[in-house]
């Protein structure tokens, strides 16, 4: 499921428009047509390998301990399955950057009409910094020599 949804949100996410959460719900989707296609070979495994459903009388079956123990035991599979199909995060790295809205705004009105690409961006973004300066702050004395671009979001330059 980790995985998939990784790579749904990594290869779809952004031209289908799908936020990290519908990703994640794709891949718990295709996580689960997978297990419910795999049970029945499961079971013919199992059978093949000795294993039987405990050989319980149909009386025997409609008890409630004999039911209380078939929910517990179903309880603990999906826990151990769900336990370790979260394996995988401790190997993923992000394959997709994350933006701000405002950062998003930002692109939209500045850099996307000239042509800059939402990775290029987000290299960008990966190596500026954010500063917040009080009203009345002086970025940049005039005539002083900049080694560094700055883009002024907000206020005004004097």
């Amino acid at each position: 499921m980790i995985v998939c949804g990784d790579m749904i949100d990594a290869k779809f996410g952004t031209a289908l428009g799908l936020t990290t959460l519908a990703a994640a719900g794709l891949g718990n989707w295709v996580s689960d047509v997978v297990g419910l296609s795999l049970g029945d070979a499961i079971e013919r495994a199992a059978s093949k390998l000795g294993l039987s459903n405990g050989g319980l009388s149909p009386a025997q079956e409609k008890m409630s301990s004999a039911k209380l123990t078939t929910l517990v035991a179903k309880i603990i599979g999906i826990s151990l399955g769900c336990f370790a199909g979260m394996i995988p995060l401790l190997f993923l790295t992000p394959a997709k950057k994350e933006f701000t809205k405002q950062d998003l705004e930002v692109f939209d009105h500045i850099f996307g009409k000239s042509g800059v690409t939402m990775e290029q961006f987000g290299d960008l973004m990966d190596m500026g910094r954010r500063h917040k300066r009080p009203e009345g702050h002086v970025l940049v004395q005039a005539g002083t020599y900049q080694k560094k671009a700055i883009l002024l979001l907000n206020g005004e330059a004097a």
